[in-house]
């Protein structure tokens, strides 16, 4: 009356060559598709782009205006002072790139 259900048996070798089957496209198809997307994207709303450009801008100078007083010495204070903007920057950029804008 009812069958027994035996799931398909395949070997490794059987399921790796199926797995590459499913990755047809290229690398350079997939990051074409990707750039359109984004480009399409900014296509839809061009005010982001200039409110990052105004943002990025006034983030650049604000960072260039940190070391305007640094000076030349080579002094352990000048250093340290050099180390930690350098730090700062750096990890105010791994922020900046994490934060996303609401529209």
């Amino acid at each position: 009356f009812a069958k027994e259900f035996k799931p398909p048996s395949l070997e490794f070798n059987e399921l790796k060559d199926k797995d590459d089957r499913h990755d047809s496209a290229s690398v350079l198809s997939r990051l074409c598709t990707l750039c359109v997307r984004g480009f399409l994207e900014l296509k839809r709303d061009p005010g982001i782009i200039g409110v990052r450009l105004v943002m990025y801008t006034m983030l650049a100078l604000l960072i260039g205006l940190m070391y305007l007083g640094l000076g030349n010495d080579k002094t352990d204070s000048d250093i340290v002072a050099r180390t930690a903007i350098l730090f700062y920057t750096a990890a105010f950029m791994v922020f900046m790139s994490v934060a996303v804008l609401p529209f």
